[in-house]
C-alpha cells in the first residue's frame, strides 16, 4: 500500500503542469516584470497565471504596448491605468474591450499629452458592473 501511494504520488507531481497566461507583447510583459509581476524573470511570451491572477491594481502607464492579450487573465483587477501609454496594434479601427474584467472600478486612459497617441476608437466597458470611474481624455473618440 506504501509503494502504491509513492507511485502515485510521483505520478501527480509530474504530471501537474504550472497553468500559464500567454502574454505576446513582449512590451506588456515587460512591463510586468518591471512591476515585479511576472515571478520567472525571463521575458518569453507568458506568465504563470497564478502570479496575475490576484492583481487587483495595474498600472501600465508611460508604456508602448502593442496589446493587452493576456489581461483577461487578471480576475481580480480592479484599478487599470494605461493612461499617456502608446497603444497601437496596427489595426485600425483598434478596438479595446475589457468587458471581461467584472471587478473592474477604475479605468485610466488618458492621452492627452505631446507624442503619446493612444489608437483607439472603440472602448468597449458595457459588461462591467463595477466600473465607477473612467478617465479618458485625449484625441481620439470612445
Amino acid at each position: 500500500m506504501k509503494t502504491s501511494f509513492i507511485i502515485f504520488t510521483i505520478f501527480m507531481v509530474c504530471g501537474m503542469q504550472a497553468q500559464t497566461t500567454a502574454i505576446p507583447d513582449s512590451n506588456f510583459e515587460q512591463a510586468l516584470l518591471d512591476l515585479g509581476i511576472d515571478s520567472d524573470g525571463t521575458l518569453n511570451g507568458e506568465v504563470l497565471t497564478a502570479d496575475i491572477i490576484n492583481v487587483q491594481t495595474l498600472d501600465l502607464s508611460d508604456r508602448y504596448l502593442e496589446n493587452l492579450i493576456g489581461l483577461e487573465d487578471f480576475e481580480s483587477l480592479r484599478i487599470l491605468d494605461i493612461s499617456h501609454a502608446n497603444l497601437y496594434n496596427g489595426t485600425y479601427p483598434n478596438i479595446l474591450d475589457l468587458t471581461f474584467l467584472d471587478n473592474l472600478e477604475e479605468l485610466y486612459i488618458d492621452g492627452d499629452i505631446d507624442n503619446i497617441v493612444i489608437y483607439v476608437n472603440i472602448l468597449d466597458v458595457s459588461s462591467n458592473p463595477n466600473l465607477k470611474i473612467v478617465q479618458a481624455r485625449g484625441n481620439w473618440d470612445l
